[in-house]
């Protein structure tokens, strides 16, 4: 299950749409925990996206929430994300790295043990997080952030101008965090193709929390501009998100190397060659695509955005 839209209004309250924003990202946790349990690649993605979203969401409202509650929300919300992540970079692994690699060399037999190899890891990584879902710890959480929700808790010992600002319409605070985040995403992509690999990862870190505060606030914008921006950013997503998987791929490896108990009957010689062949396919499709990226990239940041570009907030209330 996707993430439903949010259907805020420019008269809204900010507290209306940190609640709104909150409780629509337990509802897509909550909406996959049972594709997570049944072994459901696309289970274990979403749930992880609502738990980036709601993640994104603590820091995009960080100016109303009080510092040591979003921190201690935001560490037990990475927790989970933790628990579930080795199975979606397996799965990642399998179905986009690997797959393609062996559809081109179908009679390679060092592909077929890689799979193997990499088809136990996943299998352990989808045990794991079964096990996260299906414990105690995930129930706390839920009931955690759902008090937290419900209860407003926010307001708990936050100072009287903070409380005001709860009350402040939504278009400023919305325009003033897309400005934000905007600027932080295209501050890190300056001179893309002399970033290195962490620098690139950054970037694609700002760019999801772009992506994120879009998608909670584009109700409040002209439509078509919204989307025009969105298949832009998508598009960018996409290949940032291909440069990470790639990037990670020497680590999945070496977990493989290190863990017998993964290659089970394969021995490490006998899916070695495969791993370089995947690496060096990627290496190789990476570097035809570089300036193409460089290019979306620049295009991006220069690109003018659909909201009202603002200063600071927030402001205090008159």
């Amino acid at each position: 299950m996707k993430a439903g839209p949010l259907n805020f209004h420019p008269d809204d309250t900010v507290e209306a749409a940190l609640a709104g924003v909150a409780r629509a990202c337990l509802q897509h946790m909550a909406a996959n925990e049972a594709a997570v349990l049944a072994g459901d690649p696309s289970g274990v993605h979403q749930l992880r996206v609502a738990v980036r979203r709601l993640r994104s969401a603590l820091t995009l409202f960080k100016a109303i929430l009080p510092e040591a509650q979003a921190a201690t929300l935001k560490a037990a919300l990475k927790g989970l994300a933790d628990a579930v992540g080795p199975a979606r970079s397996w799965d990642v692994f399998l179905e986009d790295l690997l797959a393609p690699v062996a559809a081109a060399m179908p009679e390679q037999e060092s592909l077929q043990a890689l799979a193997v190899a990499a088809q136990g890891a996943r299998g352990r990584g989808h045990a794991a997080a079964r096990a996260a879902v299906s414990g105690p710890g995930y129930t706390e959480l839920l009931l955690t952030l759902g008090r937290w929700v419900d209860g407003r808790c926010w307001r708990d010992d936050a100072p009287a101008d903070r409380l005001a600002w709860l009350g402040q319409p939504l278009l400023p605070f919305a325009d003033a965090v897309l400005t934000r985040q905007r600027h932080r995403a295209a501050k890190r992509g300056r001179h893309f193709a002399r970033l290195d690999a962490p620098a690139r990862h950054g970037l694609r870190i700002a760019m999801k929390k772009l992506r994120y505060a879009v998608d909670f606030f584009r109700e409040l914008y002209p439509q078509k501009a919204v989307r025009k921006y969105l298949e832009r950013l998508s598009g960018l997503q996409d290949g940032l998100g291909h440069l990470n998987d790639v990037a990670t791929m020497d680590a999945l490896i070496r977990e493989l190397r290190t863990d017998l108990a993964a290659a089970k009957d394969v021995s490490p010689a006998g899916w070695a060659m495969g791993a370089g062949l995947v690496l060096g396919w990627h290496a190789a499709h990476m570097a035809v695509g570089e300036d193409a990226l460089c290019r979306a990239v620049e295009d991006f940041v220069d690109a003018e955005p659909f909201w009202t570009p603002t200063g600071h907030w927030p402001h205090p209330p008159s």
